[in-house]
């Protein structure tokens, strides 16, 4: 099977903007799929802007961000009923010895992505964890810890080299790995492995960035509509089968705002807003259009099983865009 049909199975269908993706495995006592993916253009590194947002958001707000008018923290608490989660700072210490661990075994891939050599023991934990949430909500009971964690939220942990201030990759860990531990001889399983781990490799290119700061999104959406944010912003990922490294910002303003969904070509009131990574505005369709269908190996039977995909309240799957 050809390297792209099997990332097809692995990721689904690939979004637009992503020309060049890639799988490796490595054998060494378990097996860990790793995914990563760049782009073909070329162009200087960029890096990621982050503006002062402190005239963007409400009074109430201020106190969540830096003197620099940037957020200081980016993992609010979960809010949703769930067991055996990890914190964001137990996922950069799990990030951190990953990379250490199989780094050397990925060298070859990782590095031919990135485009230079890759210094893995240096490589340290960025100054803020974002957590991907997932859209999805209940899952089925026979699903297995594994699909339980491909399906619902990551800690996104940038990974920076020594002086360095853009990142050189960004591994992606299941809130649900709580059964991985670090011990002296390296990291283990207390179970069955399956998709802790996620890996997104910067490359050289210029649209290799598979998300905008907040900060930005927050700009983009004021900009449009001249309303505050009133919370912390979250980052969702745009489905189960697609790396949580993809996503929208979802933003909260401070109060509804007229809107024009393209979709519809009608007149909206909302104050919830989406920003995708070329900060397109958009809202969460009423009528979803893609997904619906969750498709896993039974526990109970060993034989691949479906069920209805339930949707967490107020995300969504499908989504329209939007102009003020």
């Amino acid at each position: 099977m050809a390297r792209e049909a099997r990332l097809e199975q692995v990721l689904g269908p690939r979004p637009g903007y992503l020309s060049r993706c890639a799988t490796s495995a490595v054998m060494v006592s378990v097996a860990v799929i790793v995914t990563s993916c760049s782009t073909d253009k070329a162009g200087a590194p960029r890096e990621l802007a982050v503006p002062d947002v402190r005239a963007m958001v409400t009074p109430t707000m201020t106190a969540r961000l830096s003197d620099r008018g940037q957020f200081l923290a980016l993992s609010t608490p979960l809010d949703f009923a769930v067991a055996d989660v990890i914190s964001s700072d137990v996922a950069a210490d799990l990030a951190e010895k990953y990379v250490r661990v199989f780094g050397p075994f990925l060298r070859h891939p990782w590095e031919d992505q990135h485009g230079s050599r890759i210094d893995f023991a240096a490589l340290k934990r960025g100054p803020r964890v974002v957590r991907s949430d997932s859209p999805i909500g209940a899952t089925p009971a026979d699903a297995g810890r594994s699909a339980l964690k491909a399906w619902g939220p990551y800690y996104l942990v940038d990974l920076l080299g020594p002086g360095e201030t853009r990142r050189t990759m960004t591994v992606g860990v299941s809130v649900y790995a709580s059964d991985i531990e670090i011990t002296e001889r390296g990291i283990q399983a207390t179970g069955p492995w399956g998709n802790e781990f996620r890996v997104w490799v910067a490359g050289p290119a210029d649209i290799g960035e598979p998300r905008m700061s907040p900060e930005e999104a927050v700009r983009v959406a004021y900009l449009a509509f001249g309303a505050r944010i009133r919370s912390v912003p979250t980052f969702v990922r745009v489905a189960p089968d697609v790396a949580p490294e993809i996503g929208r910002w979802r933003l909260e303003l401070e109060h509804p705002v007229p809107m024009q969904n393209l979709a519809t070509a009608r007149r909206v009131l909302g104050d919830v807003v989406f920003v995708d990574r070329d900060g397109r505005l958009e809202i969460a369709s009423k009528e979803e259009t893609r997904g619906g269908v969750l498709r896993y190996v039974s526990t109970a039977t060993g034989r691949v099983a479906t069920a209805a995909t339930q949707l967490r309240p107020g995300l969504a799957l499908s989504f329209d865009p939007v102009t003020p």
